[in-house]
């Protein structure tokens, strides 16, 4: 995780530390002031405070197939974040409400 708009690294996941065996995607976003969200590429948000202390796994109600992926994630405030994904079947969004301390 890079602060902005200095480009300084502030923290690192490796992704086997969390089970994402296929590792993370493009998209993440913050979600207010102190947590992040960012992409496991099997199906699921990982919700992380900045030092990616804490992470919680959140799996998405999609069914990606082989080659579909989460194009976006976009804070839209409260705690919601819209997921934008592609699938095979053709584009979607979703909105996710993440509750403090529930990931």
């Amino acid at each position: 995780m890079l602060s902005w708009p200095d480009l300084r690294e502030i923290s690192r996941l490796d992704a086997s530390a969390i089970d994402a065996s296929y590792g993370f995607g493009l998209a993440g976003c913050w979600i207010g002031e102190a947590r992040a969200a960012v992409y496991a590429t099997e199906d699921a948000l990982i919700v992380t405070d900045e030092n990616f202390g804490s992470c919680d796994r959140i799996t998405l109600p999609i069914d990606f197939g082989d080659e579909g992926e989460v194009e976006s994630l976009t804070h839209l405030g409260a705690g919601n974040v819209a997921v934008g994904v592609w699938t095979p079947a053709g584009r979607l969004t979703l909105v996710v409400r993440i509750i403090e301390g529930h990931g």
